[in-house]
């Protein structure tokens, strides 16, 4: 009887072994698809619930994800400037936001230029914010909008300078101080370690540079000596593990191939060291359902749609392709949404809107 239930239980363990587990890559069945807005550059993209916000230079574009639906809606909003393009969008509890940049020398801007607008019924109608400062002669000019989930409170960068809400957007005030050395590129705030904010880009000597708060804006620190690598990387894209404030990645590109890296910490930003080359990396993102698990994504050399993958945090990666794609195709900004029980990251590219499904 004995011998019987051994061999059973190895009998179980191998159809166990066998089947996989959804974390093992090697079971995965990957779906790659063509989402529509062919053609259109789309500058960025984020979800909330089953509805997907996508920004296009010109348009804000949205569909609901959670149907099999290829019609996307064009809310009812306008940019007030030939000159403009729409450069972000982001999903809030209280409401959505998008962002416009004029691409025109700053001091042509019109007295009425609005760099932000707000949804209040997920993205059909819009208004407009007037953001007025009584020590800034012009409106600003927003690059970037990002949450601190825990407060709900909110961070536009200008540029040069990063502004807070904590009223949803109805009034902005400090006017964070911060040792700007360069271009922003990008704004992030840690979800799971709300007090980390992290802003970088290139600098006027055609360097990277990042600089970091560790108390939701009050102090920063300026990174550029510890990043440095390369004269002719931007810093593109950053992301923090869930589980370890300390472990950092960033994503990295330039016009030489030794520029087009990702780069890790494990110190909180005061030593780096290369874990992947080869890829123009614009965009990083953590997995919804795994903590272990990051994505990055950009521009490859071959022009081809790709997603690295890695399930211990960036020490190791593997590279998917959409061999499908077309080329000189770049993705500008990711999402990682759960739909129908299964993951799924939105890539907004330079060529329209695309998705890799994890069954």
């Amino acid at each position: 009887m004995t011998y019987l239930k051994l061999i059973l239980t190895l009998v179980i363990g191998a159809v166990i072994i066998s089947c996989g587990t959804d974390s093992d890559p090697e079971n995965w069945k990957e779906i790659w698809e063509e989402r529509g807005l062919d053609g259109q550059h789309i500058t960025a993209l984020d979800h909330f619930e089953t509805y997907l916000l996508v920004a296009g230079e010109e348009q804000i574009f949205r569909k609901d994800i959670s149907t099999d639906t290829e019609e996307w809606l064009e809310p009812n909003i306008e940019i007030n400037s030939e000159n403009s393009e729409f450069r972000d969008v982001l999903f809030t509890n209280y409401g959505v936001f998008a962002v416009v940049r004029n691409t025109t020398d700053y001091h042509e801007l019109p007295e009425n230029y609005v760099s932000l607008y707000r949804s209040e019924d997920a993205g059909r109608s819009w208004e407009s914010i007037a953001i007025e400062l009584t020590d800034m002669e012009k409106p600003f000019v927003l690059t970037r909008i990002a949450e601190q989930k825990s407060s709900n409170d909110l961070f536009a960068d200008a540029g040069s300078l990063i502004f807070t809400s904590t009223n949803n957007g109805e009034t902005w005030f400090n006017q964070i101080d911060r040792e700007l050395v360069g271009f922003s590129e990008f704004l992030y705030v840690s979800k799971d370690h709300p007090n980390q904010i992290w802003t970088g880009g290139w600098n006027n000597i055609f360097s990277p540079y990042l600089v970091k708060s560790e108390d939701g804006g009050k102090t920063w620190a300026d990174l550029n000596q510890e990043i440095y690598f390369n004269s002719d990387a931007n810093v593109y894209g950053a992301v923090v593990d869930p589980e370890n404030d300390e472990t950092v990645l960033l994503g990295l590109g330039g016009a030489v191939e030794s520029a087009n890296v990702i780069r890790k910490s494990e110190d909180g930003g005061d030593t780096w060291t290369t874990v992947l080359e080869g890829y123009n990396i614009r965009v990083l993102k953590n997995s919804e359902a795994q903590s272990n698990k990051v994505y990055a994504s950009g521009r490859s050399q071959d022009g081809q749609l790709f997603v690295a993958i890695s399930d211990d945090y960036g020490e190791s990666w593997e590279v998917e392709r959409y061999e499908e794609s077309p080329g000189n195709i770049q993705t500008n900004d990711m999402v990682v949404a759960e739909v129908n029980g299964n993951e799924t990251i939105y890539f907004g590219t330079n060529k329209g809107v695309y998705s890799l499904t994890f069954e």
